[in-house]
């Protein structure tokens, strides 16, 4: 990733903040670990959001802001399934090299509306 990225951050806390995103190390900061990507489904295309991928068994802080967005967009989380830790929100991947774009400024204030 060689371009600074517009993001959002959602904490367990519920706290949702703007973060940049430079590289794959700023996105491995903002979630505390190695990530996992989850497609979120919005407008004309899907937002990347990821996770912790230890999240759960490195006993993470439930994020139920996190998960509420999940389920509300059908992402397709196994019953039971939820975040633990931070979400990190970013746009969809370009089409020239995959890296993710900056969020949708519609969901940035989305989520920054319902968080702390």
């Amino acid at each position: 990733m060689s371009k600074v990225r517009n993001a959002i951050v959602i904490q367990p806390d519920g706290v949702v903040r703007r973060v940049t995103i430079r590289c794959y190390d700023d996105m491995n900061k903002a979630v505390g670990g190695w990530i996992e990507a989850l497609a979120l489904p919005w407008g004309d295309g899907d937002q990347s959001a990821y996770v912790n991928e230890d999240g759960i068994a490195l006993g993470l802080p439930f994020n139920r802001l996190a998960t509420d967005l999940c389920t509300e967009l059908q992402v397709g989380l196994m019953p039971g399934d939820y975040i633990k830790g931070n979400m990190l929100v970013l746009g969809p991947p370009d089409d020239d090299e995959g890296e993710s774009t900056d969020i949708d400024e519609a969901l940035a204030e989305l989520l920054l509306s319902r968080g702390k």
